[in-house]
């Protein structure tokens, strides 16, 4: 919010109050950049060029990652 990206409003329709968030424009024009970023590398990363690299990732390396996510 402090941002411009998204706007937030109190719901009090129900019995409990919710607060709401949607994108602004330029919260949109944001989201929209990333998803394009994202689209090219991951294009880049699937070249024919780079099918002999691997990658390795021990679980201890994603477990920390993966509790934080489901928090």
């Amino acid at each position: 919010e402090k941002k411009g990206y998204v706007n937030s409003q109190w719901n009090m329709n129900n019995e409990r109050p919710r607060k709401t968030y949607n994108l602004t424009n330029e919260g949109q024009n944001l989201l929209n950049f990333t998803e394009n970023s994202l689209s090219i590398i991951c294009k880049k990363i699937s070249t024919p060029t780079t099918n002999n690299i691997t990658v390795e990732t021990s679980s201890a390396t994603l477990n920390p990652m993966i509790k934080k996510i489901r928090t």
